[in-house]
């Protein structure tokens, strides 16, 4: 169970990392999510050399569903899953409280894979991580929303020195027209794109690449502590027409950590930006967005 002011989930599931001595693994559970979540809209250009986004409204998602999934290990590091899923998916503008923006559920079918080499957790320093979908929806009982999903994430550790990582990272991710707002993409926060508030974007496409340094500190502050100095390029769009190399944003951060007893402990400063004349060679280049603190403590699930 999850509890926030923002957030309510509960989850019940029966599963086995190994079915007797088979490397065979299931899990079969039914879920309750509820998640608010603000919508974004640029603000009037006073200037040319800044911008910020405000709130325009506010909206709660909930999913509620039962879930069975099947797969096996892939050698040490890997699984391959197979998952099927039928879930109400509801939308209600709680800015208005009577507007049901979307209500219908949804049967879908869901094939992953996951390969971790990582060396150690919280703060690897060698390894990769990456993570494939494919999702598509299909006519079961009353849910008839058929669409096509999929998308890959990449994470690869480099140690360069000693007590410095080079830490590279990458993610795609595509569905057509069909895929309803409850299932697209995320972009915004401190664990998707620097400079960005969480869920401040959404869409059917993504697209973002990123590179981070990370430093541990030859003394302790209490805990192991790292500075790490990262930047991120992509978008997110909600149609697949409106991609363009002009539309693509950027985001650097400043971070400090901490690997505490109950998890690590992570302090970011971060901007986005964008480069709007590049190609024009204007007297303002770079148009700057709000500086976003972020943190995160406690072992993230």
């Amino acid at each position: 169970m999850f509890i926030s002011p923002r957030k309510l989930s509960a989850e019940i599931e029966s599963r086995s990392n190994r079915i007797f001595d088979t490397y065979l693994t299931y899990k079969i559970g039914l879920h309750y999510n509820q998640r608010d979540i603000f919508r974004y809209r640029d603000d009037p250009a006073g200037s040319t050399s800044f911008y910020t986004r405000s709130q325009s409204g506010e909206y709660r998602q909930v999913l509620i569903g039962a879930s069975f999934w099947l797969g096996t290990q892939v050698g040490r590091f890997g699984n391959l899953i197979a998952k099927a899923k039928y879930e109400l998916n509801r939308i209600q503008d709680i800015t208005s409280s009577s507007a049901i923006v979307y209500d219908a559920p949804i049967f879908n079918i869901n094939v992953s894979t996951t390969i971790d080499t990582k060396d150690k957790y919280p703060y690897p320093t060698e390894g990769i991580l990456f993570n494939g979908f494919y999702e598509t929806g299909l006519s079961f009982l009353s849910a008839n929303t058929g669409y096509t999903s999929f998308g890959a994430k990449f994470e690869g550790y480099v140690p360069l020195t000693a007590r410095t990582t080079m830490i590279a990272s990458g993610e795609i991710g595509f569905a057509d027209q069909t895929l309803p707002l409850s299932q697209q993409f995320s972009f915004g926060g401190l664990r998707s794109f620097y400079g960005m508030r969480q869920d401040e974007f959404r869409g059917r496409q993504l697209l973002k690449l990123g590179v981070d340094y990370r430093f541990l500190l030859p003394f302790k502050v209490f805990f192991d502590a790292y500075v790490t100095a990262g930047y991120n390029i992509g978008s997110i769009w909600e149609q697949e027409e409106k991609i363009t190399l002009r539309g693509l944003q950027h985001g650097v951060a400043l971070g400090l950590s901490f690997k505490t007893p109950i998890g690590p402990a992570d302090f970011s400063l971060a901007r986005s930006f964008k480069l709007v004349n590049s190609l024009t060679g204007g007297e303002n280049p770079v148009s700057w967005g709000p500086v976003q603190f972020y943190f995160s403590i406690g072992y993230y699930y």
